[in-house]
């Protein structure tokens, strides 16, 4: 899932790291079984993008080679853009500027 910061906030910021831990401790109760990895867990650069306005959290199933349900995405979905009430939280569908959550779909496989 990427998640764009609201404008003006970085990674850096320590209103964006408490939204980004917001979105993490969200996720993580909606869906427990799955392992969880992102900036705001790790510190890793490497999930930082947009000139710091903008990681992703990465979410695995339990088991490796095991893919996700629909509903499991879903779930996560909707833990990111409700995990910071206000305005202009991480997540919100709200769009430019104001942060958001996109998810990327897997391409389809197969000819």
């Amino acid at each position: 899932m990427v998640l764009d910061l609201p404008s003006g906030q970085t990674v850096n910021s320590p209103q964006a790291q408490a939204k980004m831990r917001a979105v993490d401790r969200g996720m993580a109760t909606a869906e427990p079984s799955l392992r969880l990895v992102s900036y705001a867990s790790t510190g890793s650069r490497t999930l930082v993008g947009n000139g710091g306005k903008s990681t992703i959290v990465l979410a695995y199933p339990p088991k490796p080679g095991d893919d996700m349900a629909t509903d499991q995405v879903d779930a996560l979905t909707r833990a990111a853009t409700t995990a910071v009430p206000g305005p202009s939280p991480v997540g919100s569908a709200s769009g430019a500027g104001h942060g958001s959550a996109r998810r990327r779909r897997r391409p389809p496989s197969g000819p």
